[in-house]
């Protein structure tokens, strides 16, 4: 039988460190994560920069940033971490109940509001040890969140999804038009001229993700300019303001539903055609095979059956 070497197997605890330290972006909380005192995690950081020749994370003000070779490490290591917990995974069956873990998952106020309810839930029954940090969508840094292991799973909509990401469609949405009921020139039906003629809440572009520029950039080749009455950060503060006074909205039809059925609304068909956006549940290759990460993403897709 050949042996290997011990001096030429990987320290599992040194590229777990590394990990931590690239997701903490702190040495306290990458110790703390680790359950190591800091003197501990400085000493391990230290042979960090030593073994791979490379500061790895610089201090600025804004905390220790990574560089681009700790992010290229941290990728190619947590892969190899989850093959090690896989393997001693294999040596006992799974049990959601007993599992402990917080998940982070990146999505924007719009899709949360529609999946956390019944994804919630349903945690609650099975796995009420697993929790859930939701954070909002980061477009121009998602694949480097999710390959560091920084984020655990995203929802929503992209565009070309980076190599390396996996992607599950979860459900469709639509766009509607909302009115308050009495609204002096909205009766149950709205034509392209009311459309036009009324000044309308607008969403931030910041607010409204890939979703809300969808719609933007359809009305725009329809040449169709709507009047802004009001500017709010994100979906979710239009009904209220739509159900108490005249200014109409476009938005999602999961928004539009939810809020009518405890506020005064008209949700109608909007008088042009608009685009179907496709939310889909997306995650790195890294974490594709883990037990537990799997079961998650299952749980999410039962969760999106019930919006």
């Amino acid at each position: 039988m050949v042996r290997m070497p011990a001096d030429r197997l990987p320290d599992l605890q040194l590229i777990a460190a590394l990990e931590a330290l690239v997701a903490e972006g702190h040495v306290s909380r990458a110790a703390e994560r680790m359950g190591l005192s800091q003197p501990a995690m400085s000493t391990l950081l230290g042979r960090l920069r030593r073994t791979f020749d490379d500061p790895l994370l610089l201090r600025t003000s804004r905390g220790m940033v990574p560089t681009p070779r700790a992010l290229e490490l941290a990728a190619q290591g947590g892969a190899l971490l989850e093959q090690a917990r896989m393997l001693m995974q294999g040596a006992r069956a799974f049990e959601p109940v007993r599992a402990e873990r917080t998940f982070r998952v990146i999505a924007t106020d719009y899709v949360l509001s529609v999946m956390l309810p019944p994804l919630q839930a349903l945690l609650e029954a099975r796995a009420p040890g697993i929790g859930i940090d939701a954070q909002p969508p980061n477009p121009r840094r998602v694949q480097e969140l999710l390959a560091s292991g920084q984020v655990d799973l995203g929802i929503g909509y992209l565009i070309d999804p980076p190599k390396g990401l996996r992607t599950r469609l979860l459900f469709r949405e639509s766009s509607v038009c909302i009115a308050r009921r009495g609204h002096p020139a909205v009766r149950g039906r709205l034509g392209l001229a009311q459309y036009q003629a009324a000044d309308h809440v607008r969403i931030s572009p910041a607010g409204t993700g890939q979703y809300g520029r969808m719609v933007e950039a359809a009305l725009l080749d329809l040449r169709i300019r709507r009047s802004a009455g009001l500017t709010v950060p994100n979906f979710l503060v239009a009904p209220a303001v739509v159900a108490r006074s005249n200014l109409l909205a476009t938005v999602p039809a999961r928004i539009a539903r939810t809020f009518a059925a405890s506020l005064p609304l008209q949700v109608l068909e909007p008088p042009v055609p608009l685009p179907v956006l496709e939310v889909s549940l997306y995650w790195h290759e890294r974490a594709h095979k883990d037990a537990l990460h799997r079961w998650m993403r299952a749980l999410v897709i039962e969760a999106a059956r019930e919006v």
